[in-house]
């Protein structure tokens, strides 16, 4: 938890490309929503919700054929929710969701019966 956000992905996901491996990292966490000001900040300082775009940056920087997400909205905000549900639609392999939002079911299983 001591590790910032670009440390610890660094870490997981050593073989970034790009003009820079830190400068691969921070634009994967930019794109999942968390302000540059907080790829340098302690892990444990940031909120649940920074938190949560940091595992999801990871996540996606794995590249993952299936998804199990159980309750993956603690912590999110309306718009978090709704780049998740983006991003769910966007993914090519199998996802098995486990949540009370409402919301989000609808949104990403919107073409199911």
């Amino acid at each position: 938890m001591e590790e910032t956000p670009v440390q610890y992905l660094l870490r997981l996901h050593p073989d970034q490309k790009g003009l820079s491996k830190q400068e691969a990292v921070r634009a994967k966490l930019g794109k999942f929503g968390l302000p540059g000001h907080h790829h340098h900040t302690p892990i444990a300082k940031l909120s649940g919700g920074q938190k949560a775009r940091v595992v999801f940056s990871s996540i996606s920087m794995s590249k993952p054929h299936i998804l199990l997400l159980d309750e993956p909205t603690n912590h999110l905000d309306t718009q978090s929710i709704d780049a998740l549900a983006d991003a769910l639609d966007d993914f090519t392999g199998g996802v098995i969701l486990v949540s009370h939002d409402s919301r989000l079911i609808s949104r990403v299983c919107e073409d199911e019966e």
